[in-house]
């Protein structure tokens, strides 16, 4: 599969408004991820023992201009028969408030480095929920990226201790006259240990 254009990519939303960590849209960070892809390296899965599972915030640009923001999931593991390694990408979608006071603070966590304060259920419950969505076989591109193939594809690469994920999405809306192309879901994950 080919990869993603990223000189291409790297023009379609623009550069972030404000200055990195300071109040962020979810638009800004999403062009934030995608100068940060662009720079980052081939993701190597890890040796396939089980299930490894990341845990992050994804940023989401829709066909309408619109933008939002999601807990994402990221898991991995031996292919079947053995062959290679198998993937999903999928939205935790927190039920109540204390749930989603407990991600932002695992994201928050794991962005800086450091443990949760206290008992958190999302990190108990990432390591012991089934995947909703169907594991589907990781594969090369033709450049950097690594790739989760489906409708869409999601493409991941490697940034230091994070995974940064581009899922494209469609370009045209209804309410829309301009086609937006960087519409898609932009992510940056860390391991769960």
């Amino acid at each position: 599969m080919d990869d993603l254009d990223m000189a291409v990519m790297a023009t379609l939303l623009g550069a972030p408004m404000k200055p990195a960590g300071r109040g962020l849209t979810p638009w800004d960070n999403a062009a934030r991820l995608i100068r940060e892809f662009a720079a980052a390296g081939t993701f190597t899965p890890p040796p396939a023992t089980g299930t490894a599972t990341w845990f992050g915030e994804s940023f989401t640009v829709h066909p309408d201009g619109g933008d939002g923001s999601s807990f994402v999931i990221l898991r991995l593991r031996a292919g079947s028969n053995g062959n290679g390694v198998e993937g999903n990408l999928e939205t935790l979608k927190p039920e109540n408030f204390d749930e989603s006071a407990d991600a932002m603070d695992l994201a928050r966590a794991l962005r800086a480095g450091t443990a949760p304060v206290g008992e958190n259920r999302v990190i108990e419950f990432l390591r012991s929920a089934k995947a909703r969505a169907a594991f589907v076989a990781l594969a090369p591109t033709t450049g950097t990226s690594m790739v989760l193939p489906g409708d869409p594809a999601v493409f991941l690469r490697a940034a230091g201790e994070r995974v940064l994920a581009i899922e494209r999405g469609p370009s045209g809306s209804s309410n829309r006259r301009t086609p937006l192309e960087g519409a898609g879901r932009y992510a940056e994950l860390w391991r769960i240990p």
